[in-house]
């Protein structure tokens, strides 16, 4: 018999879960995502307030959005060595724990540097949780449930962003942005409940694997995470680092400058400007469940990807070069928003193959900063271009960042650790 070796590899690894506990998983998990994103907008609705009560600039009110997502992005590449070391969730409830002690902070502030504090911490306990989420989802979700949960999970993200404004808005006008504050701390203390509530369920085991010291050549890319960055030798890595980015620059390139870019085409009315944006989220929004509830054969989510973004990248160069009349702009957006919307589950399951045991929170906590990077870069490009007069470059960019998507999901497909069989994600 081969003799084993003292290093150990670390992997979450636990009995089964009924349907309907499973089902717990994802509802509990997926509220979760949306608080997260929800505190990522607590701040932008009450802009005027705190801008008349400090005597702000907009660039200091920028600054405090700045901040918070520096610090995540920051945070987000370590919380994951944070999640294999843990496991996902102390980490997870210390992040909500954190976002209800930064509303404290914000609500409590005396001056604009207590407000940019408040915005730190709030930063610190975003950044955890895509690592998080996603250890959980792939530990105790199976076979064809997995795309789902990933659709699920999406679409509560994108509800999060939808119900900030709403709460914050609506209480703030009433009783102060103060007390606005204190209600988004009580939304994070109700949910930290939920989620000590189903905390067995939530729960992922962290055991150790000993790995033979004769382990074949096709076992290395397992055999990474005996060290603590030896992850980052895997080529999956970067190219899903590179994905996020791409997704994050097409994003970027749609919400800050596609609106005024349709606009300056095709003589679009001021009023349907608004329109464009909400129905490219809603329409990404329908596509993620479609592609997650319809996914068959989950071996080649590659292709499923490939093929949503080739019809999201026809669209965008359609609206950057071809005239069209006014009302097919809002359908435009809505199609192209749905063909990436499709894609996405597909994307997640790329992700956790290139996953090895016991890197998988490390992995996506590096990977999803990818995002925060795309964030930050897309906006400066694509007003360069607007400031250049140049509003089809809009939609070459985009284009060329879906073009970039294409060749990083099929070069991740060749890069899989965890290859399913037939039907099973």
């Amino acid at each position: 018999m081969a003799a084993q070796s003292s290093a150990a590899v670390a992997d979450y690894v636990d009995p089964p879960l009924s349907a309907p506990q499973q089902t717990r998983v994802v509802a509990v998990v997926s509220i979760a995502h949306a608080l997260s994103h929800f505190m990522q907008l607590i701040i932008p609705p009450v802009f005027p307030l705190l801008m008349s009560e400090f005597s702000l600039s907009y660039s200091e009110l920028g600054l405090l959005m700045s901040v918070f997502f520096v610090v995540s992005g920051i945070v987000q590449a370590a919380s994951g060595f944070a999640v294999d070391r843990f496991g996902p969730l102390p980490v997870l409830l210390t992040s909500i724990t954190l976002f209800a002690c930064s509303t404290l902070v914000i609500a409590s502030a005396p001056s604009y540097w207590m407000l940019m504090v408040g915005c730190a911490i709030a930063g610190a306990a975003n950044a955890p949780f895509h690592p998080v989420d996603y250890c959980i989802l792939n530990a105790r979700i199976e076979g064809n449930r997995l795309p789902r949960s990933y659709a699920v999970h999406g679409v509560a993200g994108s509800l999060g962003w939808a119900v900030a404004p709403l709460v914050l808005v609506g209480v703030s006008s009433v009783a102060g942005w103060r007390v606005g504050m204190l209600t988004a701390g009580l939304i994070c203390i109700l949910i930290l409940g939920l989620v000590w509530w189903a905390r067995d369920e939530l729960r992922v085991s962290l055991i150790r694997v000993a790995r033979s010291q004769d382990a074949k050549p096709g076992e290395a890319a397992s055999d990474v995470s005996q060290s603590t960055l030896g992850f980052m030798k895997l080529p999956g890595l970067w190219i899903s680092f590179v994905y996020f980015f791409g997704t994050a620059f097409a994003i970027g390139g749609v919400q800050t400058f596609g609106p005024e870019s349709a606009a300056q085409l095709h003589d679009l009315p001021a009023a349907q400007l608004a329109l464009l944006v909400s129905v490219y989220m809603v329409g990404s929004a329908v596509g993620a469940l479609v592609g997650g509830y319809t996914m068959g054969d989950v071996r080649y989510a590659e292709r499923i990807v490939s093929i949503s973004l080739v019809v999201a990248l026809s669209v965008s160069l359609t609206i950057g070069y071809l005239t069209t009349p006014i009302w097919m702009s809002s359908v435009l957006f809505g199609v192209m928003g749905f063909a990436a919307g499709v894609g996405t589950p597909a994307r997640d399951l790329l992700v956790k193959r290139a996953a090895p045991p016991g890197a998988t929170g490390r992995i996506y906590g590096v990977v999803y900063s990818g995002l925060d990077v795309g964030v930050a870069l897309a906006p400066a490009l694509f007003g360069f271009m607007m400031d250049a007069r140049w509003p089809a470059g809009i939609w070459i960019g985009v284009a060329l960042a879906y073009v970039l998507m294409i060749v990083c999901a099929n070069m991740l497909a060749k890069h899989s650790v965890n290859r399913p069989a037939a039907g099973r994600a």
